[in-house]
């Protein structure tokens, strides 16, 4: 008898979870598990097409733990979620005091250019036993850095406020959808299913956003 109980304790325990305990409660039937939902809704400073963006993502993610043993169909979703982080990742872009991209985008190309000088002066040292040409333009690099960092340190302080909170909200999203050990396998063996060989370039936001709203699925 024991024996018996013994074995049903452990057969219960490593049983593979069933699709409705991966994917989770949605009363409103909108796709999107009702905790996630719950999550987006408390979200009091972002837009309703933001939100929407978010529930896509959502969405798919709840979508993955159909496919965990469909390789293909599991491949398909993945790009979907890219398609719908990507829509997210613009309207965080949008979100920006309009005063303060136009700055950002300069900084984005000071910056790269400084870079892109420095590079080549990297590529003009020497390998000297006392590294000194190495030291000189490693000093060079911080001092050339530093300064404009300097210069844009407002526009930097406000852009690391806005990054901190878009991946507060993502990280929160992903966490709720990987919250049993169940739901980090089966979302482990999705990212194994995607090759990431289909890269989202388009920053057009009207091609990227609204994905699931234009039926594809």
């Amino acid at each position: 008898m024991k024996i018996f109980i013994l074995a049903f304790i452990l057969t219960s325990c490593f049983s593979k979870a069933t699709l409705e305990e991966l994917q989770g409660p949605d009363i409103d039937n909108n796709g999107v598990r009702d905790d996630i939902d719950e999550f987006i809704d408390s979200i009091d400073d972002r837009n309703d097409e933001y939100k929407q963006a978010l529930r896509d993502y959502a969405y798919f993610g709840r979508e993955s733990f159909k496919y965990d043993d469909n390789k293909e169909e599991s491949r398909k979703n993945s790009y979907r979620m890219a398609w719908a982080y990507e829509c997210i990742s613009l309207q965080n872009d949008e979100l920006y005091d309009p005063e303060i991209l136009p700055k950002i985008q300069e900084y984005n190309q000071v910056d790269r250019a400084a870079r892109k000088k420095l590079d080549v002066e990297w590529k003009k040292v020497k390998l000297t036993e006392d590294r000194s040409d190495d030291k000189l333009v490693v000093e060079k690099s911080h001092k050339i850095l530093g300064a404009i960092n300097e210069k844009y340190k407002t526009v930097l302080r406000e852009k690391e406020e806005l990054f901190k909170r878009y991946h507060y909200i993502n990280d929160s999203i992903s966490k709720l959808l990987t919250n049993t050990s169940s739901r980090k396998k089966s979302f482990r063996l999705h990212d194994q299913h995607f090759g990431g060989s289909m890269v989202i370039s388009s920053r057009d936001k009207k091609r990227v956003c609204g994905f699931r709203k234009r039926g594809y699925l």
